[in-house]
């Protein structure tokens, strides 16, 4: 959606003098006068609500630009944050990655199928193994990759 483009925003005084400029015109040609009060005091009145006029428009304007800035600012917070949750995911599956990698590569764990996920930065190991070695070693192993926070090694040792 484009942003909407700005208006200059009209003076306090340019408004006010239209105001009295009308009020005075509207008393003049209705030829009708307020005996309780005098020409300069309907000026004054007709002024003074002109006045209030131009600061409702200020402060509405103000308002405006602010509820702008508060919607940028969450649209904003909201994009980190998504970003922050895209990162997180990354970086478990980076870490998956890395830890399927040294446990293929390991002589002892060789022909073992164990599943790897990672989630938050917590490492979980689970599938099934010939012996209680090959079930510590994998912890061992998945538990020195650097962005391994945690492993919970829920692998099962085979009955024999």
């Amino acid at each position: 959606m484009p942003w909407p483009v700005p208006r200059p925003a009209l003076s306090a005084s340019w408004v006010t003098t239209v105001i009295a400029m009308a009020a005075v015109a509207t008393l003049a040609a209705c030829g009708e006068r307020d005996d309780a009060r005098s020409v300069g005091e309907q000026v004054d009145t007709t002024l003074e609500r002109g006045r209030e006029v131009a600061r409702d428009v200020r402060e509405g304007g103000t308002d405006a630009a602010q509820d702008a800035r508060s919607a940028v600012m969450g649209a904003a917070s909201q994009a980190r944050e998504a970003t922050g949750r895209a990162s997180a995911q990354i970086d478990d599956a980076q870490v998956t990655t890395r830890v399927k990698a040294v446990l293929a590569a390991d002589r002892e764990l060789y022909g073992t199928r164990i599943d790897v996920e990672t989630a938050q930065g917590t490492v979980v190991l689970s599938g099934q193994v010939p012996t209680l070695a090959a079930k510590t070693r994998a912890g061992e192993l998945a538990g020195q990759v650097k962005e391994a926070q945690q492993v919970r090694n829920e692998i099962t040792v085979a009955a024999r």
